[in-house]
C-alpha cells in the first residue's frame, strides 16, 4: 500500500512538471514570437479586440492603425536592417509584445491573434500600478488610472527623483526669460494655447506654454499630451504616434477660470525630430469640445533656446 501511494504521488508530480513544463514553452513562445518584415509588403496584425494603441521600438519598423475609428486590424512594415521590437495593447486591456526583423522575401503576410496571445492585461495590473505623482481624480469611469493625468507640480520619472528644486529653479527662470515666441498659437471657440519659449538645458526641454480662456466659462483640462506625427494631416489618424512624457511639470493647471489665463512649464528629456514630421501638443476638454492642438515644426525642437 506503501508503494502504491508513492507511485501515485511520482506519476501525478512528473504530470505537474510535464504541463507546468508545456506552459511555459507557451508562454516563453508567445512572448518571443517573431513577425518577418520588409519594405516591398504589407504585413497584416488581426486582433479579437480593436487596437488602441501600437508602439514600436524604433523607426525601421512602422505600425499603421487607424486612431480616430478604432479598428481589429494593423499593418506593418519594415526596412532593411530591422531589428526591433513592437507593443500593441488592443481596448480589452491585453497586451501583445512581438520581436520584428527584416527579411527580404517573405511569405507570411497575416497574423491573427486573440487574448490568449497576450502576455498581460491592463485591467489585472491596475491593482499593482505605481503611480509617481498623480491627480485625485485621475481615474476614469472603469475606475482605471489615466496616465496623462498630472498633479500642479511633480515628478514623473524615477530617474528624477531628488532633482525637484533644480527643475523648480530652472523654470522659474525660463519663465523670467519672458516670450521669446509669437507665432505657435491655436485656439478653439476663444480657448487659446500659446507656445511662449522652448529652452534647452542639461539634456532636457523646456516648454513655456500659456492657456489664456476669452470665454466666461471654465476651462477644465482632461489631458496633455506630447508626441511627433507627420507633417501631413490627413495622414495623421493612421500614422504612429511617437509619445513623450514629461520629467516634470511646473504650474500645471488643471482649471482655467473665465477671463483669466495661465502660465505652465512641461520638461521633457531631449529628442529631435525629422524635417517630415512635427511636434504636436493637444489639450483635452474635460466634459467638453474645445480641445487644443498646437504645432511645432521640427525647426524650432531642434534649434531651442
Amino acid at each position: 500500500m506503501k508503494n502504491l501511494s508513492v507511485l501515485i504521488l511520482l506519476i501525478f508530480t512528473v504530470c505537474f512538471v510535464k504541463t507546468s513544463s508545456l506552459q511555459a514553452q507557451t508562454n516563453q513562445k508567445i512572448k518571443e514570437e517573431t513577425i518577418l518584415v520588409n519594405e516591398n509588403n504589407n504585413v497584416y496584425l488581426f486582433f479579437s479586440s480593436p487596437i488602441k494603441t501600437g508602439i514600436a521600438g524604433s523607426e525601421s519598423a512602422v505600425f499603421v492603425y487607424n486612431t480616430k475609428q478604432k479598428e481589429n486590424i494593423g499593418i506593418l512594415k519594415g526596412k532593411n536592417g530591422c531589428n526591433t521590437n513592437l507593443m500593441i495593447i488592443t481596448d480589452d486591456g491585453s497586451i501583445f509584445s512581438f520581436i520584428v526583423k527584416y527579411q527580404k522575401t517573405i511569405t507570411k503576410f497575416n497574423y491573427f491573434y486573440n487574448n490568449q496571445s497576450s502576455i498581460n492585461n491592463l485591467n489585472k495590473l491596475k491593482g499593482n500600478k505605481t503611480v509617481l505623482k498623480s491627480s485625485d481624480n485621475n481615474e476614469n469611469e472603469n475606475g482605471v488610472i489615466t496616465e496623462n493625468s498630472y498633479d500642479t507640480v511633480g515628478i514623473y520619472s524615477k530617474n528624477n527623483i531628488g532633482k525637484e528644486k533644480d527643475f523648480e529653479k530652472m523654470c522659474k527662470a525660463v519663465i523670467n526669460d519672458g516670450i521669446f515666441f509669437r507665432r505657435f498659437t491655436c485656439s478653439n471657440n476663444m480657448v487659446e494655447l500659446k507656445l511662449n519659449n522652448l529652452e534647452y538645458k542639461n539634456d532636457y526641454f523646456y516648454f513655456f506654454m500659456t492657456i489664456k480662456n476669452n470665454t466666461n466659462i471654465d476651462y477644465d483640462v482632461n489631458f496633455t499630451e506630447f508626441y511627433i506625427s507627420t507633417k501631413k494631416k490627413k495622414l495623421r489618424s493612421s500614422a504612429q504616434k511617437i509619445m513623450y512624457k514629461p520629467d516634470y511639470i511646473f504650474n500645471n493647471p488643471k482649471r482655467i477660470k473665465g477671463k483669466t489665463s495661465e502660465q505652465f512649464v512641461y520638461v521633457i528629456k531631449k529628442f529631435t525630430v525629422s524635417n517630415n514630421k512635427v511636434l504636436i501638443i493637444d489639450i483635452n476638454e474635460l466634459k467638453g469640445e474645445r480641445n487644443l492642438s498646437l504645432e511645432i515644426n521640427a525647426e524650432i525642437i531642434n534649434n531651442p533656446n
